[in-house]
């Protein structure tokens, strides 16, 4: 994702493959000790209340009993590729549903396009589902910025609550003399999901980018 049985993929590694598609690791934020457990008979999703910090030389103790917003690490992948293929077409495969079908998915993926509003604020929802174990992972996202040819932006999400906050992903074309030069930038991936997983992912899709737009069928 031959002769040897297929071994069923995790959520994550369904998830790691839909991440690449649609590319320096941040760094994480600065670890404190964990506080001590909760007393018995007390919800864990409160473990950080009443947690004490320090504030201005002084001891703050007893916060009030408020949830804290929880920090969630995310990292980036970036990748390159030169294509021989114009920045035009290159383009018009990332914003054509049938196109995008075809090579966003990764190899032992299919994918299936809900919808694609192709304009800036437009939304667009996909699923990737495993060919082998049949595992589906839904997302959506929104086009932030299209400048034709030259430059995509969007966001999206999982539907998975598990797979929590909202990637970013920046494409960048540049013309050269045998094609174009592609730049690819993916931004807040969840933790959850390994970064060698997404440029394994990327590096299908991006094959499989070249495969459709480099080619020049007679019929």
């Amino acid at each position: 994702m031959t002769g040897k049985p297929v071994r069923a993929r995790s959520k994550t590694n369904v998830a790691s493959s839909r991440v690449h598609a649609m590319g320096c690791v941040q760094q994480a934020p600065t670890r404190h000790p964990s506080p001590k457990p909760p007393p018995p008979g007390h919800d864990h999703a409160h473990a950080g209340h009443g947690m004490s910090m320090m504030c201005n030389g002084g001891l703050v103790a007893s916060m009030q009993r408020r949830s804290l917003p929880k920090r969630v690490p995310m990292s980036t992948v970036t990748l390159h590729r030169v294509i021989r293929a114009s920045p035009e077409r290159i383009y018009r495969a990332f914003l054509q549903a049938d196109a995008v079908a075809k090579w966003l998915p990764p190899n032992g993926f299919t994918c299936t396009v809900e919808h694609l509003h192709a304009h800036v604020g437009g939304t667009f929802r996909m699923a990737f589902t495993n060919f082998a174990n049949g595992e589906r992972h839904a997302f959506g996202g929104t086009y932030r910025e299209l400048q034709p040819n030259v430059l995509l932006r969007y966001d999206d999400a999982f539907d998975d609550p598990s797979l929590p906050g909202t990637m970013v992903t920046k494409v960048q074309l540049h013309t050269l003399p045998c094609g174009a030069d592609l730049h690819v930038v993916q931004e807040g991936i969840p933790e959850q999901i390994p970064l060698h997983a997404c440029y394994l992912g990327w590096q299908d899709s991006l094959m499989l980018l070249a495969h459709l737009v480099e080619a020049n069928p007679e019929h």
